[in-house]
């Protein structure tokens, strides 16, 4: 079984495009928002993302993203590009926490979206 989620882990890291100007064959992301990656194909999404404050002296910036990959396909290309982050699964959810802050991956019916909550500030 663990050889077999292996399999699936690559075949899904293989699937995702990324653009670096060879054809997307490099493993490199896209683009960087804030110092996070972000996977070739993704759309920002201005109506859900801007700035919050949450407590007194701790600001946070929202950037929502969606793409037409399934979420197990995002997931295999944050646990790639971010190995050290904290991966935590919660129901049709996948975060992924570092110092900077976490990125939330939603299962959306055509693909995901991919949620940076980038902070405190």
């Amino acid at each position: 079984m663990r050889s077999l989620q292996t399999l699936l882990l690559a075949v899904l890291l293989v699937t995702i495009p990324v653009a670096a100007g060879d054809g997307g064959k490099s493993g490199a992301p896209l683009a960087r928002e804030q110092g996070f990656p972000i996977p070739a194909g993704a759309r920002k999404n201005t109506a859900l993302g801007g700035a919050t404050t949450l407590a007194p002296g701790k600001n946070y910036t929202l950037v929502v993203y969606d793409i037409d990959s399934a979420i197990e396909t995002v997931s295999a290309f944050y646990g790639k590009h971010l190995p050290d982050a904290a991966r935590t699964e919660e129901g049709n959810e996948v975060r992924f926490s570092t110092r900077g802050g976490t990125i939330k991956l939603a299962r959306l019916d055509t693909g995901t979206r991919i949620t940076l909550v980038i902070g405190p500030r």
